[in-house]
């Protein structure tokens, strides 16, 4: 089972997610009331972004970035892959099914 700790402000709600649902980050903070900015739900707007830092660590988190992740965050200035900032799109990111991961982000409509 994945556990997601959303932070923001001071403010954190850890999420559990079931094995083998496979949910963006965007999914999960919708189905549990976090408000989280979005806009296009593709990967091509950036309004989702989010720091992620994984329990093993790697903010690559499991699997490959989608193209349209990898290209807007190149286009942005962030950096992909082993040593990475953190940065992923809530949109494509989709957390292992044991992974923990730690979402930070800024909203200023996040109150949970």
């Amino acid at each position: 089972m994945a556990r997601i700790r959303f932070e923001f402000d001071g403010i954190s709600k850890t999420v559990a997610v079931s094995p083998g649902s496979r949910p963006t980050l965007l999914a999960i903070a919708r189905d549990n009331q976090i408000p989280l900015l979005f806009n296009c739900e593709a990967g091509a707007c950036g309004a989702c972004i989010v720091e992620i830092e994984t329990s093993a660590g790697a903010a690559s988190g499991p699997g490959e970035m989608s193209d349209a992740e990898a290209f807007f965050l190149r286009a942005i200035g962030k950096p992909e892959g082993e040593g990475t900032d953190g940065s992923r799109l809530a949109c494509q990111y989709r957390p292992g099914d044991d992974e923990e991961v730690r979402v930070r982000f800024a909203s200023a409509t996040c109150s949970f």
